[in-house]
């Protein structure tokens, strides 16, 4: 969770060498087949819950604006969200 405190850091002092405009990263999230999709196969998605949890609150902590992917309600296991 550090790294990803520190990363936003940085995107924080890139943004102040533009002259300090607002900072808003663009779309973020996880992807949600980590650990060759064990999830859909198991319906435990702690892994993912745990990661989107540590994304958020590292840009969180440094109050910076952001938008998050999309997620789709007819997404399924096996046919995902039928967008990409």
């Amino acid at each position: 969770e550090k790294a990803k405190v520190h990363g936003v850091k940085d995107l924080h002092r890139k943004a102040q060498n533009m002259g300090g405009r607002p900072l808003v990263v663009g779309e973020t999230g996880i992807p949600f087949g980590l650990h060759h999709g064990k999830s859909f196969k198991t319906n435990n998605f702690r892994a993912e819950e745990q990661c989107m949890d540590g994304v958020l609150v590292a840009l969180e902590v440094q109050f910076t604006s952001s938008t998050i992917w999309n997620y789709c309600p007819n997404n399924s296991n096996a046919h995902g969200d039928n967008w990409n």
